[in-house]
């Protein structure tokens, strides 16, 4: 079981999956990543990005991150002039960029208009479950105004700005999750161990398990039915180690184990625990005549 590991600033590299309306920006909407990030320059690293390529300041949609200070960035373009965006920062300050450390990641959008806490993020690892860092520790916020631009024509990018932008998020990425609704946080808390296909749930995606080729949508979304490697920047996809709290396929409610390296069909099968069968009595013998 792998991940699919991104070098930082890569030009170009990116998960993309093809303009379609059931993944456009809507009113509300959440995605959801298991990363293990990599030490990374000061400049925008985008975990998600939806928007024409070369940049669109009234029609824009990304995750963003500031390595040298920790900070998210999350933006939604709304109005026209390229000046009238939503744009918030979070000051996070307790990522680990070692490339050891995996983080589970949430972000969730609620349009109303005018509320700066639209944005929700939140925050996991393999040992604690989701947070959400409270707007009132956020850098700043920024309402913008007017009415979302229109993203139908836009294909969505995972882990890099766009096709033509040199700014591959540093580290590897083993689920992205895309919904059209606000999970709650029970939600947010369930996806984090258990990956699976909910309400709305329009993107479900296991990057490198299936080796260094698109990437499925196990979601059921015949419109959106891969993510593809793009193949026209520097083209240095990896597969790294998997994530323990992923799994792609389920697994027994019983499991105990580790994930094994990949290749070994009998070590990949070493985590499974049988489900126990009901004790069963011996049948009555009676006797006639």
């Amino acid at each position: 079981m792998s991940s699919l590991g991104f070098t930082e600033g890569a030009d170009g590299d990116s998960i993309q999956y093809a303009a379609h309306a059931s993944i456009n920006t809507l009113s509300q909407w959440t995605a959801l990543f298991w990363i293990r990030y990599g030490a990374m320059a000061s400049n925008f690293r985008s975990l998600l990005m939806k928007q024409a390529d070369g940049g669109d300041a009234d029609v824009q949609r990304v995750i963003s991150f500031f390595g040298a200070t920790k900070e998210y960035v999350l933006r939604l373009g709304r109005g026209t002039g390229g000046t009238a965006t939503r744009a918030n920062y979070v000051g996070g300050g307790t990522l680990d960029l070692s490339g050891t450390v995996w983080s589970y990641v949430a972000v969730t959008y609620d349009f109303d208009g005018a509320d700066s806490e639209d944005f929700k993020l939140y925050e996991g690892d393999l040992t604690t479950s989701a947070v959400r860092f409270p707007h009132a520790s956020w850098d700043t916020s920024d309402d913008g105004s007017g009415a979302i631009g229109n993203e139908d024509a836009f294909d969505l990018h995972i882990m890099n700005y766009s096709t033509t932008k040199s700014t591959a998020v540093g580290g590897d990425l083993a689920f992205f999750g895309h919904w059209d609704r606000v999970l709650d946080i029970e939600e947010i808390r369930e996806q984090q161990f258990d990956q699976h296909k909910t309400d709305n749930c329009q993107i479900l995606s296991f990057p490198g398990y299936n080796a260094l080729v698109n990437v499925p949508n196990l979601a059921g979304n015949a419109d959106v039915l891969l993510g593809t490697l793009f193949s026209g920047g520097d083209d240095v996809y990896t597969l790294e180690n998997g994530c323990p709290a992923v799994k792609p396929f389920g697994r027994d409610r019983q499991w105990a184990g580790a994930f094994a390296a990949a290749g070994d069909p009998a070590a990949e099968m070493a985590w499974y625990v049988p489900e126990r069968q009901p004790a069963h009595a011996e049948p009555e013998v009676v006797a006639y005549g």
